[in-house]
C-alpha cells in the first residue's frame, strides 16, 4: 500500500439520530428522556438542518517518516489524517435564532450540528478503514488534536497536509477551526496497532461518568463512496 493522494468526499447524506442529539443536550442514555415538547422540537430542528448541512470530508494516508514515533501513534506504520465539516450555514442559523431570542431552538440546532459533523467524520473514517482493509494492516480508533498525548498545536500539521482550499475549513492562529462544526482527526494504521471495529473517541477518555459519553460505543457505518 502506497501513501494516498488527498481524497475528497462530497456530497453525501447524513442521517441524524435523535437519541444522539438528546445525548449532546445532556440527557444521559438509559436514564432520562426529554419531555414531549422537547422531543417535538428536536424532530423539528433535525428537519430544518437538512437544508443547512453541506457535508464535506477529505483524508490522506501518510507513511513513515512523516508519522510521529511517540504519543498516540506509537507502533503505527502509517497515519490517515482527515478533516470534516458541515459548512457554515447551520451555525449561522444558530446565531440567528439566538438573536431572535429563541434559545431552545438555537441550543437544539447546535446539538444537531454537532451530531451531523460526527456523522460525517464516521463516514470518512469508514472510508479510510475500507481502504486499509484491502491490505494486511489494521486501524485504531480515530483521535483528534487535544486528546490524550496529542497537543492541539498538531492541528497545524494536519492542515499542512489538508489545506483549506481542499477541506473547506480554515485554521485560526490559536488552532481553532472555522466553520466551527468541523472535526480534524487521525487514525493509526499498522500491523501491530490495537485495532477496533469501533470509531468513537470515548475509548481514549477517562471521564467515565461524562454525560456526553457514547454508550454503547458505535460500530463502523458502511463506507460511503468518494
Amino acid at each position: 500500500m502506497t501513501p494516498s493522494p488527498i481524497e475528497v468526499m462530497r456530497p453525501f447524506p447524513i442521517v441524524v439520530d435523535p437519541r444522539e442529539v438528546e445525548r449532546l443536550l445532556g440527557y444521559v442514555p438509559g436514564r432520562k428522556r426529554p419531555a414531549p415538547p422537547v422531543l417535538a422540537r428536536i424532530d423539528e430542528m433535525i428537519g430544518e438542518s437538512r437544508e443547512l448541512i453541506d457535508a464535506r470530508g477529505c483524508y490522506t494516508i501518510r507513511e513513515l517518516p512523516d508519522v510521529p514515533a511517540s504519543g498516540p501513534f506509537r507502533g503505527a506504520e502509517r497515519v490517515a489524517y482527515c478533516v470534516c465539516t458541515i459548512g457554515r450555514r447551520l451555525e449561522d442559523r444558530v446565531a440567528e435564532l439566538a438573536r431572535k431570542a429563541e434559545p431552545l431552538r438555537a441550543l437544539i440546532l447546535d446539538a444537531v450540528g454537532s451530531a451531523s459533523v460526527e456523522g460525517v467524520t464516521d463516514l470518512v473514517n469508514a472510508a479510510i478503514c475500507a481502504r486499509i482493509g484491502q491490505s494486511d494492516l489494521f486501524t485504531n480508533r480515530r483521535i483528534s488534536p487535544g486528546y490524550r498525548g496529542w497537543p492541539i498545536a498538531a492541528q497545524q500539521e494536519i492542515f499542512a497536509l489538508l489545506p483549506s482550499r481542499v477541506s473547506g475549513v480554515t485554521l485560526t492562529p490559536k488552532c481553532f477551526m472555522e466553520p466551527r462544526k468541523s472535526i480534524s482527526a487521525a487514525v493509526s494504521v499498522g500491523r501491530h496497532v490495537p485495532h477496533s471495529k469501533y470509531v468513537t473517541i470515548c475509548g481514549y477518555c477517562d471521564l467515565r461518568d461524562c454525560a456526553f459519553r457514547r454508550e454503547p460505543d458505535r460500530p463502523q457505518p458502511a463506507a460511503a463512496g468518494p
